[in-house]
């Protein structure tokens, strides 16, 4: 299933639980989409106000069922009891746990550990005599840590977070019709959402003098663009998908080269950037608007060509079905 490796923790999290009961890639539809938000002054690639209601009514369009959010949010006090009573019928009950936690607080995450603090999603399957059974399909990482351990990681953020997945086996595949109506409903055709954040962020240096705050802003989000360019790498499970319905699997590979062309792309002008900052020099500042147009188009074209294998695949479907 995981061709590429991070692309969005609680999505990878929800697929790794399901492993192969179910084809999870179009859970992934519309991850493409995502950007870089700015909210306070802050730059991140994600948000305190976001809530996964979009995700918890994809999961039950497609499977038939839905997953549980348990988090209650009151205070985080009240929640980590109700983890530890979860924890116990983890086995018996048939269900996984999936919690928000720091990195910051997570040794086998060595980037982050006592550096950054992170929100990011793992799940549970076991706890006992102390020690959490965790797995982390994003990092890679199956293993333990201690309750003392969990326990900060899990208190640190106010954004909280958590969902159950209970009786696996009464999920089931969704149909052709469903994937390409979510498909179709996921994917925004003659855009680029990243592409908008930044083109917006260096009109708004150019426009206001290289004001130093706007600079900051496109500084920050750069530092964040790893996360959401590794999140159109989702764009590789729409496509295996739809070859594998319409005949045309040999395709996969020249797919998979146009992504890792936008995916350079997009680190190429981020290091151009960071040599404009620590130069601070945003001269010719209309290079980098040239650039970020040119880095739309690719994703565009990457999205037509979707596009048009899931309308071959519609059309086949509905010849079929007269």
């Amino acid at each position: 299933m995981h061709e590429f490796s991070q692309i969005h923790c609680l999505i990878d999290c929800l697929t790794d639980v399901f492993k192969d009961r179910l084809d999870q890639r179009p859970l992934y539809f519309g991850v493409w989409e995502e950007s870089i938000n700015i909210e306070d002054g802050k730059v991140s690639y994600y948000s305190i106000k976001s809530s996964y209601e979009w995700l918890i009514n994809q999961f039950e369009f497609l499977y038939g069922k839905r997953i549980i959010e348990w988090f209650r949010y009151i205070t985080l006090e009240d929640n980590y009891p109700i983890l530890l009573g979860l924890a116990e019928n983890c086995k018996r009950d048939n269900y996984s746990i999936i919690i928000m936690v720091d990195l910051f607080y997570l040794p086998y995450e060595k980037k982050n550990f006592n550096k950054n603090h992170c929100p990011h999603y793992i799940w549970i399957n076991d706890f006992q005599a102390g020690q959490w059974h965790i797995n982390d399909p994003y990092f890679g990482y199956r293993g333990t840590v201690t309750d003392e351990i969990l326990r900060k990681a899990f208190y640190r953020k106010q954004m909280g977070s958590g969902f159950l997945v209970e009786n696996l086996w009464e999920f089931k595949n969704p149909t052709s019709e469903k994937i390409i109506q979510l498909f179709k409903q996921s994917i925004i055709l003659n855009s680029s959402s990243i592409g908008n954040s930044m083109l917006s962020l260096i009109k708004d240096i150019r426009l206001n003098s290289h004001c130093i705050e706007n600079i900051r802003l496109l500084i920050a989000s750069i530092e964040q663009l790893g996360v959401v360019i590794n999140r159109k790498r989702s764009l590789l499970y729409a496509y295996t998908l739809v070859a594998e319905k319409v005949g045309n699997i040999n395709g996969v590979e020249g797919f998979k080269a146009e992504l890792n062309r936008l995916s350079s792309a997009w680190v190429s002008f981020g290091l151009i950037v960071m040599r404009k900052a620590t130069k601070n020099d945003w001269e010719e500042i209309d290079n980098l608007e040239e650039k970020i147009v040119g880095l739309c188009k690719i994703e565009i074209e990457i999205k037509e060509i979707l596009w048009g294998l899931y309308d071959l695949w519609e059309n086949r479907t509905m010849t079929t079905q007269k």
